[in-house]
Formats: structure tokens, sequence, C-alpha cells
């Protein structure tokens, strides 16, 4: 159908059409900005961190690993395809699975206890500090 002849609700549909969904623009962002996709990461971090909701993290980390490629990240996780997609779906993923898909994407995960009588979570200076000294006993531990 000649663009002429169309409608304007048509147009309107046809553009809507070609147009990239926000999923696939977001992919597509992280495979040309890598340093883009680990700041969405640890913006999740802090987020599920504070409010204990994972399925915006998963999200995140679906969308990086996309960008990425399944196969990839899975051989670099040591996990199955089918395992990743799982995660990726909304399932509740054990703590295992979820460290090595964040290692493979470049991340640590590591736990800091906090007094039940206070909402103290892992601020950035906080894990610092705890990386600053995991790398202390890293380093003893070599020398022993």
């Amino acid at each position: 159908m000649a663009e002429e002849t169309m409608t304007k609700e048509e147009r309107l549909t046809a553009l809507a059409l070609t147009m990239p969904t926000w999923d696939d623009f977001i992919v597509d962002e992280y495979k040309k900005n890598p340093e883009l996709a680990k700041l969405a990461i640890a913006d999740e971090l802090a987020e599920y961190a504070e409010t204990g909701e994972i399925k915006y993290l998963l999200a995140t980390l679906k969308d990086v690993a996309t960008a990425k490629g399944m196969v990839n990240l899975a051989k670099e996780a040591g996990l199955g395809r089918a395992t990743l997609y799982e995660v990726f779906k909304g399932s509740n993923p054990r703590v295992s699975t979820l460290s090595k898909i964040l290692r493979a994407l470049g991340f640590k995960m590591f736990f800091v206890a906090v007094d039940n009588n206070t909402q103290a979570m892992p601020t950035p200076t906080r894990q610092k500090r705890a990386t600053t000294k995991m790398k202390k006993q890293e380093k003893h531990l070599q020398h022993v």
C-alpha cells in the first residue's frame, strides 16, 4: 500500500511495527557499552539489597545476558543454558547459581552482617572496606 493512500492510523501502525521495543533497545545499548551494563547491574544489586525484591535484578541480568549471548554466559558461568532461562523466567534462583552468573558478568557476591535492630545495608564504603579486608586476607593466606 502506497504511503500516500494510507490513513494516519495505518501509518502509525506501520511505524510502530518498525520501532524497536524497549528490551531490544536496551540490549543493543548493553552490547555497545558493557560498562553501562555493569552500572545497571550494580544499580539493581543495590536496589535488591535495600528491598529484597529480585525481579528487577533478574530482568536486568536477562537483558545483559541477552546482550552477551546466553550461550557465552552459560559457558562462562559453568551453567546450562536451560538453567539461565529458568532463572530469568522468574524462578527463585539458588545463591550459588546467582553467584556464578554475577561472577561471569564481572561481579563478586559477598554478604555483610547487619544488626537486626537497624536497616544497615552494604553501602559503597562498606563494600570497599569488605573488599579491602578480603584482599588482605587472601594476600595473608598466600604467604602462609
